[in-house]
């Protein structure tokens, strides 16, 4: 299993998500699962070109920029990453394929 997955199951990190998913249907599942990755992706578009997210991206203070573009978004990524791996280890201890 993976380590998002294991420590959300023991109560640590996202143990309310696990939680929250641990009985659905393993379709709502794989739907959440589609759904993270849009959203990972949505962050990756927004890093690249944040002027899609903020319309007035260039008009703000170059620190609050640089917090979306280096803090923010990417650490939105990272715990999206986290929530895809605990839907796939649930997944994977029910004996399922994400497919």
């Amino acid at each position: 299993m993976n380590k998002p997955y294991e420590e959300a199951k023991a109560g640590g990190k996202h143990a309310g998500f696990w939680l929250a998913h641990r009985d659905l249907p393993s379709e709502n599942i794989r739907k959440g699962i589609k759904s993270l990755e849009k959203q990972v992706e949505k962050h990756r578009t927004w890093i690249k070109n944040p002027s899609l997210k903020v319309p007035n991206f260039r008009r703000l203070d170059p620190r609050h920029q640089r917090d979306l573009v280096e803090n923010r978004w990417p650490n939105d990524i990272a715990r999206q990453l986290e929530l895809i791996l605990i839907l796939e280890g649930l997944l994977k201890e029910r004996g399922e394929d994400r497919e």
